[in-house]
C-alpha cells in the first residue's frame, strides 16, 4: 500500500532547510503564505516542546482557483502544508500527498490535475533537500 505522506531526508540543518525550501517553492511558482514554528508557538503559551518542527503553507493562485471551481469544500484542505522536522538530529522535509488527501473527496475531475501538482511540489522539495 502506498504511503499517505512523502518524506525525504536532508543533510542540512533545519534553518538552512527552511530557507532552501522557501526559495525552491518560490522558484517553482508557489507562494509561501504562512510559516509556523511549532516550538516557538507553544512557548508563547508556556508549553515546553523539545522538538524542532516548522511548517510552511504554499499556494499558487491559479491552482487554488482550479480546485475551488471543482469543489469549494476542498478549500478546507488548503493551502498545502509542508513540514520540516528535526528527528533526533536528522532533518526531514515532508507532506501529506495531495493525491491521497484530496482523493478522499472522490472527485475524478481533480485526479490528474492534482497528480501533476503533487509532482511539481515534490520536485521543489527534492531540490531543497539537495
Amino acid at each position: 500500500m502506498e504511503e499517505m505522506y512523502y518524506k525525504i531526508k536532508t543533510n542540512k540543518d533545519i534553518q538552512t532547510t527552511m530557507h532552501d525550501l522557501k526559495k525552491s517553492m518560490e522558484k517553482n511558482g508557489f507562494s509561501v503564505v504562512v510559516e509556523l514554528d511549532f516550538k516557538d508557538r507553544m512557548a508563547q503559551d508556556g508549553i515546553p516542546f523539545d522538538h524542532n518542527f516548522k511548517m510552511i503553507e504554499i499556494c499558487r493562485a491559479e491552482y487554488l482557483k482550479k480546485v475551488l471551481d471543482q469543489s469549494l469544500i476542498a478549500g478546507l484542505m488548503m493551502p498545502c502544508k509542508i513540514g520540516v522536522l528535526d528527528d533526533q538530529g536528522t532533518v526531514y522535509i515532508g507532506m501529506v500527498k495531495f493525491t491521497k488527501m484530496f482523493g478522499m473527496m472522490q472527485n475524478p475531475a481533480l485526479d490528474e490535475f492534482l497528480t501533476n501538482v503533487e509532482k511539481e511540489v515534490l520536485t521543489a522539495i527534492e531540490e531543497a533537500a539537495k
